[in-house]
């Protein structure tokens, strides 16, 4: 038996152990289909797909004792700076904060945004654990949807097959003593349990060490049929010769910018 979901059904199967009934269950398999539509084809530096780590996520809050809207932001904690809603920009936009909004709602929805906005540095949990006591309910909520995301990422010896080897130093999570301190501080004993647990067993392992990845970062793996929109292929094509220009000559570089620039209305005179 899993311990953790890597899939959508055994999500459902975990979450249904757990009570929740069919509208709750309905609500999850919505939230699945918008992450399999926003990060279809890309995957993890372990080349783990990345809509199974979504899942995990989501099967580690759960495991823990988050509340639905939660796991349901677990789901989706990665929609801001990796989810392709169909324009070559990331991050955060109020057309994508609507689309993801109207599947969650407004409360998991506003997770998800804050968890796209924080800096996960050390500063961030230096004043997270100074301010402990006085924690805002979104700011628990932050801490534990990261503390899920590292937790999945070192799951089945993970960190041994990536490019960001955590024993090499190179690994951008919140693994370390002060994250499980500040998780047992706020009451969650079992993700601070859990975390302790995943990050021991990436020891080194020779024989796994052939097996390791060169990529340090996920990346999207198209099929060969698949082909960019005429739109995208050409911003694309302006960026790479704006910065090649720009690597060389400064006026062309920002002539090309204003050229990619919209154009101002025109503005009739009386």
């Amino acid at each position: 038996m899993f311990r953790y979901a890597q899939t959508n059904l055994q999500l459902y199967v975990q979450l249904g152990a757990l009570g929740y009934d069919a509208r709750a269950l309905l609500r999850v398999r919505e939230a699945h289909e918008l992450a399999m539509r926003l990060v279809t084809g890309q995957h993890r530096a372990t080349g783990k797909p990345f809509l199974c780590h979504l899942v995990g996520t989501a099967s580690v809050l759960a495991e823990g004792g988050a509340g639905p809207d939660l796991v349901l932001a677990g789901l989706l904690h990665g929609a801001y700076p990796f989810g392709d809603f169909g324009r070559r920009d990331a991050g955060e936009r109020p057309s994508k904060r609507a689309i993801v909004r109207s599947v969650i709602g407004e409360a998991a929805e506003s997770i998800v945004s804050g968890y796209g906005r924080s800096a996960w540095i050390e500063p961030t949990f230096e004043d997270f654990e100074r301010r402990a006591s006085s924690l805002a309910p979104i700011e628990r909520d932050l801490i534990a949807l990261r503390l899920a995301n590292d937790i999945e990422e070192h799951l089945d010896g993970a960190m041994r097959y990536a490019g960001y080897h955590m024993l090499e130093g190179r690994y951008a999570g919140v693994e370390g003593a002060r994250a499980r301190r500040l998780a047992e501080r706020l009451g969650l004993e079992r993700l601070a349990q859990a975390l302790a647990e995943s990050i021991a067993a990436c020891g080194p392992r020779p024989a796994e060490a052939l097996l390791r990845r060169d990529q340090r970062n996920s990346a999207l793996i198209s099929p060969a049929s698949s082909c960019l929109r005429p739109s995208i292929a050409l911003q694309r094509r302006l960026g790479d010769a704006k910065r090649w220009l720009a690597a060389r000559s400064g006026p062309a570089g920002a002539w090309l910018e204003r050229l990619r620039a919209p154009a101002r209305p025109r503005v009739r005179r009386a």
